[in-house]
């Protein structure tokens, strides 16, 4: 209204400069998705409404509808008990409020209602760049979508929500790929076809998550919650599934449970822009795919996909049956796909880089790599490239590198994105390399010591400095009481404990 969104008016509390005209919407479907009862990290509002409040709020309702009063709202409950919690989803015409929907629905079973995560899966318009960028011409216009919306009656939508028209439009016009580079390489908007957010894989430091266990080797999602909310403040993203994630240690179920916890957490907590990486690499192409949509389906924004070593005998020489494998990964994913590449894990398959190069180049729904392999050359923008190793973190950023993922992000995070922000910084000012070869010393000496101590090293200091890690499950074994107390009074333990607790702000 008088070129402001609506919802600018609602958040400040401010009356509308005039009412609002009636207009009909249609909910084409409404769908619980998933009751979560009381298993949630949501909570109650902490505070009332002051008077001054409400009466901003009672005039923005106003603006809506004259007739309606604050006072015919449901009294918000107040108290220790958790709020029951559930997903929606819902397909609805173009103009629809979805915030509306929910309160009244709440209205209507005599309740308070309140929106904590809203995700909009599918939409036709997005901000677009400069027209030479490649990703740009790739996408389609609004302007096309108008004038064939506008030659074409409204007609009944499929399963996946799209009428004849937008179908036409999508697959034939432009291929379905298209739109998953433009969404996985960065171009800000909405995934047209893959249903996913306008979450964006930025440059940074990732760490994979430890999944811990209880006594009985049961998920124990609580310390895994605990902790990806303890990296993601620090300013690292959460990878989930991946080798310090145990992922062959996990069924399709708990991975499902892992991401949904991960998701809901981030969610609850004020990081739903933070993207969700998973890891979703099997012995199979077939089982390969079936995680991926797994993923997808509970949560995940990005899948990073390793090969199997288990038949390295016959793949690792075979450029054409390991390309022929990403490329029927990409473009089956209903998200964009991350390459894995670390020969230690998959019996010692290296992928070289005229591979990724033509993997980059070639599968548009492959949106980046990960090099457990050392070899920062490995580059090919606007592919996303992140080491595998925090050891060399600061000259990697020379070669256009773009950050890391790094176990060691688990143990000091803070210090580990400090070093990737300085490292960057040190790019355009000189001046701030000596202080991010300063942190890169001493954080390349802890990687050295702590990373031939592996999972069970990682989760033994993890339950030195917060109380939780446990044991990795079986055949792992833990480390042994002795070695697990060197490794924690090892100097260089102890250095990059002090420069977490130095950044960080915290004593402990």
């Amino acid at each position: 209204m008088d070129g402001k969104p609506l919802y600018e008016y609602a958040r400040k509390g401010i009356p509308l400069p005039r009412p609002i005209e009636p207009r009909s919407v249609t909910v084409h479907s409404l769908k619980l998705e998933e009751w979560l009862g009381n298993d949630h990290s949501f909570k109650w509002p902490e505070k009332s409404l002051s008077e001054e409040e409400k009466k901003a709020v009672e005039k923005a309702i106003q603006g809506v509808d004259e007739g309606a009063s604050i006072k015919d709202e449901p009294e918000v409950i107040s108290g220790d008990e958790v709020p029951t919690a559930f997903v929606l989803s819902m397909k609805v015409s173009g103009g629809t409020y979805v915030r509306s929907i929910v309160h009244d629905l709440a209205h209507a079973l005599g309740s308070a209602g309140h929106v904590v995560t809203l995700t909009r899966s599918r939409q036709g318009r997005f901000v677009l760049g400069e027209p030479e960028e490649e990703n740009d011409r790739r996408c389609l216009s609004w302007d096309i979508f108008e004038k064939a919306f506008a030659e074409s009656a409204e007609a009944e939508r499929d399963e996946e929500g799209l009428t004849a028209w937008e179908r036409e439009l999508f697959w034939n016009t432009y291929p379905p790929n298209t739109h998953s580079e433009m969404a996985a390489n960065g171009v800000n908007g909405v995934h047209a076809i893959n249903g996913r957010g306008s979450r964006v894989l930025k440059a940074g430091i990732y760490a994979p998550i430890p999944t811990f266990f209880l006594e009985n080797e049961d998920l124990d999602v609580e310390s895994f919650q605990k902790h990806v909310l303890r990296v993601t403040s620090a300013g690292v993203g959460p990878l989930i599934a991946g080798s310090m994630g145990e992922a062959l240690h996990l069924s399709h179920s708990e991975r499902v449970t892992l991401i949904k916890a991960a998701r809901r957490t981030l969610d609850a907590n004020g990081f739903p822009e933070v993207p969700l990486i998973v890891g979703t690499g099997a012995g199979s192409t077939r089982e390969t795919l079936e995680l991926t949509v797994e993923a997808a389906n509970a949560g995940a924004d990005f899948a990073i996909v390793i090969t199997s070593g288990y038949f390295s005998g016959a793949l690792a020489n075979n450029k054409k049956a390991l390309k022929d494998f990403f490329r029927e990964v990409s473009e089956k994913s209903p998200i964009p796909i991350m390459i894995y590449n670390y020969p230690g894990a998959s019996g010692g398959i290296d992928l070289d880089s005229d591979l990724i190069t033509e993997l980059a180049t070639e599968c548009a729904n492959t949106c980046g790599v990960k090099l457990t392999c050392g070899n920062v050359g490995k580059t090919h923008a606007p592919f996303l490239v992140l080491g595998g190793f925090i050891d060399f973190l600061t000259p990697s950023t020379y070669a256009n590198a773009h950050g890391a993922i790094t176990g060691l992000g688990n143990v000091a995070p803070h210090a580990i994105a400090e070093l990737f922000r300085l490292s960057e910084a040190a790019r355009k000012d000189l001046s701030q390399l000596q202080e991010a070869q300063r942190l890169q010393g001493i954080i390349a000496r802890a990687d050295y010591t702590i990373a031939k101590a592996s999972i069970a090293g990682t989760k033994y200091l993890l339950e030195k400095l917060y109380g939780y890690g446990g044991a990795p499950r079986r055949p792992l074994p833990p480390i042994e009481p002795s070695a697990g107390q060197a490794l924690w009074e090892h100097p260089h333990t102890q250095d990059l404990v002090k420069l977490e607790r130095e950044i960080s702000g915290k004593s402990k």
